[in-house]
């Protein structure tokens, strides 16, 4: 298992279920110690670890994923220099459309996991839509 960097405040990626995990000290109690541990978002621990074995593992039960997606996918890149103003334009559009989606999908569905397939789709969704409707307010302000 990757061995990742234990210092508080540190947020890093499961390498086991990809998920954002943070690095925080615990309280302690009178039998354990306070120490810097890998916690999900919730502060619950994200790994355990197997005493017959000495083996550390991802807590989570179920990694959700298609059987053939591969365990790392590698995306094209461009470099920092090479984002044009019209790039980031595009680059900030799209985030507020993403952000906008998530805060509807949340409000529709309140009991859903974000970390779930099914929860992604309708956030693509709803922000093609927004897109479009973005698309026919822009070519109204056009006509003006």
């Amino acid at each position: 298992m990757t061995k990742l960097e234990k210092k508080d405040g540190n947020v890093e990626q499961c390498p086991t279920c990809h998920k954002k995990i943070y690095c925080r000290m615990t309280k302690g109690s009178e039998k354990y110690p306070a120490k810097l541990q890998w916690q999900n978002e919730d502060g619950k621990a994200h790994y355990k670890f197997d005493f017959a074995t000495k083996e550390t593992s991802c807590n989570e039960d179920k990694v959700e994923r298609s059987p053939n997606q591969p365990d790392i996918v590698t995306w094209p890149e461009i470099p920092d220099d090479e984002i044009s103003p019209d790039m980031t334009e595009l680059i900030i559009g799209e985030e507020w459309m993403i952000a906008l989606a998530v805060k509807t999908a949340k409000k529709r569905h309140p009991s859903m996991s974000e970390n779930n397939n099914i929860f992604g789709q309708i956030v693509n969704s709803i922000a093609n839509r927004y897109v479009e409707m973005a698309k026919v307010k822009a070519l109204k302000v056009g006509k003006k």
